[in-house]
């Protein structure tokens, strides 16, 4: 009998357990995506993808290594012709993988468009633009031209005689465009010197408190995007159309009554130039953001710093991930002001860039200095490649401490995590630090002397932007008035 009882209750157990298992367990279904076949360079199809639950059906991430297709909206195009190309496509519940197959034909020639460039400077070089569509494909390029006016290498047109026109041919294999290029004396050359902030909230301007600081900074423009949602929206203020914003005043932080370093910095640098000798503070910067590439919080809504060197073979897709997406914007941002500034006849020169972020980070310092010193030598890359100018690699970039009152008074993280940055400053050439020690955020007493806790006041903003301007002119470089 109790062998009998003993069976029963194993029975009855395994039924338990198994109806258990079934209503607890979510059928998410299955996630299926075909094979693209004979995609041919230049062709953009949709990607098949099918899940067999609708009910769990949700936006799919594409992984691939390479750069022979791309995937957007759903969406692939081939970029290079030959190649098979494994795909991994992930929901948070499902995971499969299928292939992309490129033909070696062509479905669109496309076009190739190349800009004029206008009074370029003898002696100084700058960077082709060259356009194709469909975006992504790319043929090399063979330049011809007559003369010896102009000199052309690498992308990069460089002027030799003053004062000339040059009509130049660009050939691939399936286009043929025409541009020209005109020369003048460096005499004639109209700078404009451009001075870069960017970092989390502290650079981004979330400094209000104080009274209304009342100066106007005429000699020095503003253009920049403070809080931009990766997602599309609207930026708490973007300046990034010519004629840019005349002078620098207050309100360039996140609303009318808010301050960044910009403010300070302008004063510093002002009494430097003219009406006729022009400077810009270009700035992009998000409330919350780390130089990791870290997700939470306030990375989703703007994306995150981590540095182009450290993405592999992936792309900044600001749809999907918050990934370099911050880092990838100022670099967009600063393309899209220069071509501008060029466009209009000026000659922008990079004097340096300021960088005030760290407190999203203050737990690893260790991480924190490798991933410091690759923001540093990329930037300086990738804004060299923009503009021609082999000196940015070593251009000048000032590193705002953080200030040891960040959050509550002597924080315990703050003294390891600003010798990691002088620590940076002593082992990359021009590279320096501003102390921010004397800026109190929150007093001994727990009061609060900054805008909160975590921000300062409008004067300690201003004196902040004062020592970045002042470190940045003191290493500008000095081949003209």
């Amino acid at each position: 009998m109790k062998f009998l009882k003993r069976i029963l209750g194993i029975f009855l157990s395994a039924v338990c357990l198994l109806c258990f298992a079934a209503c607890g367990e979510k059928d998410y279904g299955t996630l299926t995506v075909a094979d693209i076949e004979n995609l041919k360079i230049g062709e953009t199809r949709e990607i098949s993808a099918v899940f067999s639950n609708e009910e769990y059906a949700a936006e799919i991430e594409y992984e691939f290594k390479g750069n022979a297709i791309k995937i957007e909206d759903g969406k692939v195009t081939a970029l290079s012709g030959g190649r098979t190309v494994p795909v991994t496509a992930k929901t948070k519940h499902h995971e499969t993988t299928f292939t992309v197959k490129t033909s070696t034909e062509r479905y669109d020639n496309g076009t190739l468009t190349i800009e004029n460039i206008e009074n370029l400077p003898v002696g100084q070089r700058i960077k082709i633009n060259t356009v194709f569509t469909p975006s992504g494909v790319y043929e090399p390029i063979s330049y011809t031209f007559e003369g010896n006016d102009i000199e052309i290498s690498d992308g990069y047109v460089r002027a030799r005689i003053p004062d000339k026109t040059v009509t130049v041919t660009a050939k691939t294999a399936h286009h043929e465009v025409t541009f020209t290029v005109s020369t003048v004396c460096p005499d004639e050359v109209k700078y404009y010197d451009i001075y870069i902030i960017a970092g989390q909230s502290n650079a981004a301007g979330y400094s209000s408190k104080g009274g209304n600081l009342g100066g106007v900074f005429e000699n020095i423009s503003y253009a920049g995007e403070v809080n931009a949602p990766r997602n599309g929206g609207t930026p708490a203020q973007s300046y990034l159309s010519y004629p840019f914003l005349s002078e620098v005043k207050e309100g360039l932080g996140k609303g009318a009554s808010f301050i960044g370093p910009e403010y300070g910095m302008a004063e510093a640098l002002n009494g430097h130039y003219s009406e006729g000798n022009r400077a810009m503070i270009l700035k992009t910067a998000a409330g919350g953001t780390s130089l990791f590439n870290s997700t939470g919080g306030e990375n989703n809504d703007w994306g995150n710093w981590y540095p182009r060197s450290q993405w592999g073979r992936n792309t900044v897709n600001a749809s999907a991930s918050p990934m370099g997406v911050l880092y990838q914007s100022l670099v967009d941002n600063f393309a899209a002001v220069y071509s501008q500034l060029v466009e209009y006849g000026y000659t922008p020169r990079v004097q340096g860039m300021a960088w005030m972020q760290g407190e999203a980070d203050l737990g690893n310092p260790n991480g924190y200095k490798t991933l410091l010193k690759a923001l540093i030598t990329d930037i300086r890359t990738d804004l060299k490649e923009i503009t021609g100018d082999e000196s940015l690699e070593s251009m000048p970039f000032v590193i705002g401490e953080i200030a040891t009152s960040f959050a509550y008074a002597n924080n315990s993280q703050v003294p390891a995590f600003v010798t990691m940055q002088r620590a940076v400053a002593s082992e990359m050439e021009n590279v320096y630090t501003v102390k921010t020690d004397d800026l109190i955020i929150v007093n001994a007493d727990g009061t609060v002397n900054g805008t909160d806790q975590y921000h300062f006041n409008k004067n300690d903003s201003r004196t902040l932007g004062k020592r970045f301007g002042e470190a940045l002119w003191n290493n500008a470089r000095r081949d003209n008035n």
